[in-house]
Protein backbone atom coordinates (compact mmCIF):
# COMPACT_ATOMS: atom_id res chain seq x y z
CA UNK A 1 0.00 0.00 0.00
CA UNK A 2 2.83 2.40 0.82
CA UNK A 3 4.33 1.88 -2.64
CA UNK A 4 1.03 2.97 -4.23
CA UNK A 5 1.04 6.15 -2.15
CA UNK A 6 4.63 6.91 -3.14
CA UNK A 7 3.81 6.23 -6.79
CA UNK A 8 0.79 8.57 -6.64
CA UNK A 9 2.92 11.21 -4.93
CA UNK A 10 5.55 11.01 -7.67
CA UNK A 11 2.88 11.22 -10.40
CA UNK A 12 1.29 14.23 -8.70
CA UNK A 13 4.66 15.89 -8.26
CA UNK A 14 5.59 15.38 -11.90
CA UNK A 15 2.21 16.68 -13.07
CA UNK A 16 2.32 19.80 -10.90
CA UNK A 17 6.01 20.72 -10.76
CA UNK A 18 6.42 22.25 -14.22
CA UNK A 19 3.18 24.30 -14.17
CA UNK A 20 3.96 25.52 -10.65
CA UNK A 21 7.45 26.65 -11.62
CA UNK A 22 6.15 28.33 -14.79
CA UNK A 23 3.40 30.15 -12.87
CA UNK A 24 5.97 31.25 -10.31
CA UNK A 25 8.15 32.65 -13.09
CA UNK A 26 5.21 34.25 -14.88
CA UNK A 27 4.15 36.65 -12.13
CA UNK A 28 7.46 38.58 -11.93
CA UNK A 29 7.50 38.71 -15.75
CA UNK A 30 4.03 40.26 -15.79
CA UNK A 31 5.09 42.83 -13.20
CA UNK A 32 8.22 43.62 -15.19
CA UNK A 33 6.29 44.09 -18.42
CA UNK A 34 3.52 46.15 -16.80
CA UNK A 35 5.92 48.48 -14.95
CA UNK A 36 8.61 48.78 -17.66
CA UNK A 37 7.93 52.39 -18.63
CA UNK A 38 6.25 53.61 -15.46
CA UNK A 39 9.06 53.88 -12.93
CA UNK A 40 7.61 56.91 -11.13
CA UNK A 41 4.56 54.96 -9.96
CA UNK A 42 6.23 51.57 -9.58
CA UNK A 43 4.71 50.72 -6.19
CA UNK A 44 1.17 51.55 -7.27
CA UNK A 45 1.52 49.51 -10.46
CA UNK A 46 2.94 46.47 -8.66
CA UNK A 47 0.10 46.79 -6.14
CA UNK A 48 -2.44 46.91 -8.98
CA UNK A 49 -1.02 43.73 -10.53
CA UNK A 50 -1.16 41.98 -7.14
CA UNK A 51 -4.74 43.19 -6.57
CA UNK A 52 -5.87 41.98 -9.99
CA UNK A 53 -4.14 38.64 -9.43
CA UNK A 54 -5.83 38.22 -6.04
CA UNK A 55 -9.25 39.23 -7.40
CA UNK A 56 -8.82 36.80 -10.31
CA UNK A 57 -7.89 33.98 -7.95
CA UNK A 58 -10.93 34.63 -5.75
CA UNK A 59 -13.35 35.03 -8.66
CA UNK A 60 -11.90 32.01 -10.50
CA UNK A 61 -12.18 29.69 -7.51
CA UNK A 62 -15.75 30.80 -6.78
CA UNK A 63 -16.79 30.47 -10.42
CA UNK A 64 -15.19 27.04 -10.76
CA UNK A 65 -16.37 25.59 -7.45
CA UNK A 66 -19.90 26.94 -7.39
CA UNK A 67 -20.82 27.18 -11.07
CA UNK A 68 -18.65 25.19 -13.48
CA UNK A 69 -18.18 21.96 -11.51
CA UNK A 70 -21.87 21.62 -10.54
CA UNK A 71 -23.03 22.46 -14.08
CA UNK A 72 -20.43 20.67 -16.21
CA UNK A 73 -18.87 18.01 -13.97
CA UNK A 74 -15.21 17.64 -13.12
CA UNK A 75 -13.82 16.31 -16.37
CA UNK A 76 -15.61 18.80 -18.65
CA UNK A 77 -14.64 21.65 -16.30
CA UNK A 78 -10.98 20.64 -16.50
CA UNK A 79 -11.21 20.49 -20.30
CA UNK A 80 -12.95 23.89 -20.52
CA UNK A 81 -10.40 25.53 -18.24
CA UNK A 82 -7.48 23.94 -20.13
CA UNK A 83 -8.90 25.23 -23.41
CA UNK A 84 -9.42 28.67 -21.87
CA UNK A 85 -5.81 28.73 -20.67
CA UNK A 86 -4.68 27.63 -24.11
CA UNK A 87 -6.71 30.39 -25.75
CA UNK A 88 -5.19 32.95 -23.38
CA UNK A 89 -1.72 31.64 -24.25
CA UNK A 90 -2.42 31.85 -27.98
CA UNK A 91 -3.76 35.37 -27.49
CA UNK A 92 -0.63 36.34 -25.58
CA UNK A 93 1.56 34.94 -28.35
CA UNK A 94 -0.49 36.81 -30.93
CA UNK A 95 -0.15 40.09 -29.04
CA UNK A 96 3.58 39.58 -28.53
CA UNK A 97 4.36 38.46 -32.07
CA UNK A 98 7.53 39.77 -33.63
CA UNK A 99 7.49 40.75 -37.29
CA UNK A 100 9.41 38.42 -39.55
CA UNK A 101 9.44 35.42 -37.18
CA UNK A 102 7.35 32.29 -37.13
CA UNK A 103 5.60 33.24 -33.89
CA UNK A 104 2.58 31.12 -34.81
CA UNK A 105 4.52 27.83 -34.54
CA UNK A 106 4.40 27.61 -30.74
CA UNK A 107 0.62 28.10 -30.39
CA UNK A 108 0.05 25.84 -33.40
CA UNK A 109 2.07 23.01 -31.85
CA UNK A 110 0.35 23.60 -28.48
CA UNK A 111 -3.04 23.44 -30.23
CA UNK A 112 -2.18 20.16 -31.95
CA UNK A 113 -1.02 18.66 -28.65
CA UNK A 114 -4.24 19.84 -26.95
CA UNK A 115 -6.39 18.27 -29.68
CA UNK A 116 -4.50 14.98 -29.40
CA UNK A 117 -5.00 15.01 -25.63
CA UNK A 118 -8.74 15.58 -26.11
CA UNK A 119 -8.94 12.69 -28.59
CA UNK A 120 -7.21 10.29 -26.21
CA UNK A 121 -9.13 11.23 -23.05
CA UNK A 122 -10.59 8.31 -21.15
CA UNK A 123 -14.35 7.78 -21.06
CA UNK A 124 -16.60 10.34 -19.40
CA UNK A 125 -16.00 9.31 -15.80
CA UNK A 126 -13.43 11.01 -13.63
CA UNK A 127 -12.83 8.40 -10.95
CA UNK A 128 -9.19 8.78 -10.12
CA UNK A 129 -8.54 5.27 -11.45
CA UNK A 130 -5.81 4.32 -13.85
CA UNK A 131 -8.27 2.21 -15.85
CA UNK A 132 -11.87 2.61 -16.96
CA UNK A 133 -14.87 1.87 -14.76
CA UNK A 134 -15.78 -1.38 -16.55
CA UNK A 135 -19.24 -2.91 -16.83
CA UNK A 136 -20.03 -3.23 -13.13
CA UNK A 137 -20.52 0.40 -12.17
CA UNK A 138 -24.10 0.91 -10.98
CA UNK A 139 -23.81 4.51 -9.78
CA UNK A 140 -21.57 7.46 -10.45
CA UNK A 141 -21.98 10.99 -9.11
CA UNK A 142 -19.85 14.12 -9.07
CA UNK A 143 -20.16 16.86 -6.53
CA UNK A 144 -18.26 19.96 -5.57
CA UNK A 145 -16.31 18.09 -2.90
CA UNK A 146 -16.12 14.51 -4.14
CA UNK A 147 -16.87 11.85 -6.70
CA UNK A 148 -18.69 8.69 -5.71
CA UNK A 149 -18.78 5.43 -7.66
CA UNK A 150 -20.54 2.21 -6.66
CA UNK A 151 -19.70 -1.11 -8.24
CA UNK A 152 -21.68 -4.36 -8.05
CA UNK A 153 -20.05 -7.59 -9.21
CA UNK A 154 -22.90 -10.12 -8.91
CA UNK A 155 -21.01 -13.30 -9.82
CA UNK A 156 -18.59 -12.64 -6.92
CA UNK A 157 -21.28 -11.31 -4.54
CA UNK A 158 -19.18 -8.18 -4.08
CA UNK A 159 -20.19 -4.55 -3.82
CA UNK A 160 -17.89 -1.61 -3.21
CA UNK A 161 -18.07 2.16 -3.18
CA UNK A 162 -15.30 4.59 -3.97
CA UNK A 163 -15.16 8.16 -2.77
CA UNK A 164 -12.63 10.30 -4.62
CA UNK A 165 -11.10 7.17 -6.13
CA UNK A 166 -10.46 5.52 -2.76
CA UNK A 167 -12.20 2.36 -1.63
CA UNK A 168 -14.61 3.12 1.20
CA UNK A 169 -17.17 0.35 1.74
CA UNK A 170 -16.20 -3.10 0.50
CA UNK A 171 -18.48 -6.06 1.23
CA UNK A 172 -15.81 -8.76 1.00
CA UNK A 173 -14.66 -8.43 4.63
CA UNK A 174 -17.04 -9.40 7.38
Amino acid sequence: MANVVYFEFILGFLALFVPTVLLGVLFPVVISIYTREQQESLGANVGLVYALNTAGAIFGSLLTGFLLVPLLGLQVTVIVLALLNGAIGVGAFWLARIAGTRWWLTPAVAGIIALLMLVFLPDGHYLGFREGPGDYMVFYGEGVESTVAVFDIPHENFKVSFVNGRIEVPTDEI
